[in-house]
């Protein structure tokens, strides 16, 4: 499956602005590649990709929608459940101070949707 990009216009910047000014409803986690902006009401994210842009605009996914969100306290990762069955899921490590994955702020890890057998 891939991930559409898109650039953001002032629009979405604006509304972006404005749900960050609202924890109660936005979740927002950084990872090694990306900034995840969870809208938890509405059960959708989008990740805005970390040192990229394009003439000047921040570069991001559409938002997509979840089923889940989970953190594991003991190894810094996350994973985004996508269906209700668990069988599809993202995972990805939370960025940190003295993060171990980063190599001059570029990551080494990837980015992919799994199944779960």
């Amino acid at each position: 499956m891939s991930t559409t990009m898109q650039l953001a216009d002032d629009d979405q910047l604006e509304s972006a602005r404005e749900a960050i000014a609202a924890p109660h409803e936005v979740l927002v986690v950084q990872s090694c590649v990306s900034t995840w902006v969870f809208s938890r009401g509405c059960r959708m994210f989008r990740r805005v990709l970390t040192g990229i842009e394009v003439q000047g605009c921040p570069v991001m996914t559409d938002w997509r929608r979840y089923f889940s969100l989970e953190f594991d306290p003991t190894c810094s990762f996350f994973v985004v459940w996508l269906d209700p069955e668990r069988t599809r899921l993202l995972r990805f490590w939370r960025h940190t101070q003295a993060c171990d994955r980063c190599d001059d702020g570029v990551a080494e890890v990837g980015f992919a949707e799994s199944e779960v057998a």
